[in-house]
């Protein structure tokens, strides 16, 4: 989201905002329904608030990894490698080992973007709300 502001009490009015505004998981109700709460992002000046443009593979990648949240903002290596891997939203390939490539070569995108960051042996996405992404064709996805 970005604005303007038009009343301040603070500072200047001569400000823009920008913002993401993401939902997080943090466990279940006694239904075992998901327990959400939503957070807001701030991104720095002069970034605007646009569509981050990811291929499928990508956005795939992402879903995972959002299937996986465990209560906390993060997520194991090995566990998401493994269902990305396993699945076909990553790549659609018979072979294993062209699976296991693509899924990594599709991490290496996202961290090198600046979406997920890996610390203490867990990914976690960086700044962004899930649902600030823009899905773009991905022709290498089904190799």
């Amino acid at each position: 989201m970005k604005g303007h502001l038009t009343k301040n009490r603070n500072g200047s009015i001569d400000l823009d905002i920008a913002f993401t505004i993401g939902v997080h998981e943090f466990g279940r109700d006694g239904d075992g329904d998901p327990a959400t709460s939503a957070y807001a992002v701030e991104l720095p000046l002069g970034s605007g608030a646009t569509a981050l443009k990811m291929t499928k593979a990508q956005q795939g990648l992402v879903q995972v990894f959002h299937e996986f949240l465990d209560g906390t903002d993060s997520v194991d290596e090995f566990e998401l490698r493994k269902a990305a891997i396993e699945g076909c939203r990553v790549s659609g390939a018979e072979d294993r080992d062209s699976r296991r490539r693509s899924v990594s070569r599709t991490i290496h995108d996202l961290v090198q973007r600046n979406v997920m960051a890996l610390k203490h042996g867990r990914f976690h996405l960086v700044g962004r709300a899930s649902d600030d992404f823009e899905v773009l064709e991905d022709e290498g996805a089904n190799q």
